[in-house]
């Protein structure tokens, strides 16, 4: 990635070791970032973080799927949510009460 100047990479819907990809710190930080020097922005499939919270049980809901998905290295969200399913207001609330996923 260094030689290539890769610009950004997008997480997907699938997990491993039963993390979601895009909440997986360990693919998007250990290994891109400090293995591979990756310096670019990492980008969410699109709808990866409400099927990260449907399919995987990431989080109480889908505003902590999100959470764990930026918490993970996900710098940016690609979603397109129904209204009830989760919301930036509700991530903008658990950051105003200094809150992470797991409710600390």
């Amino acid at each position: 990635m260094r030689g290539a100047r890769v610009a950004s990479l997008m997480c997907a819907y699938n997990a491993v070791d039963g993390v979601p990809a895009c909440a997986s710190g360990f693919l998007m930080e250990t290994l891109a970032r400090q293995t591979w020097g990756f310096e670019g922005f990492v980008v969410t499939d699109c709808n990866a973080v409400p099927i990260a919270f449907d399919g995987h049980q990431c989080g109480a809901d889908y505003t902590e799927a999100m959470v764990a998905s930026v918490l993970g290295g996900s710098d940016f969200q690609c979603f397109d949510w129904d209204e009830g399913r989760g919301s930036l207001l509700g991530l903008a609330q658990l950051v105003a009460a200094g809150r992470d996923a797991g409710g600390k």
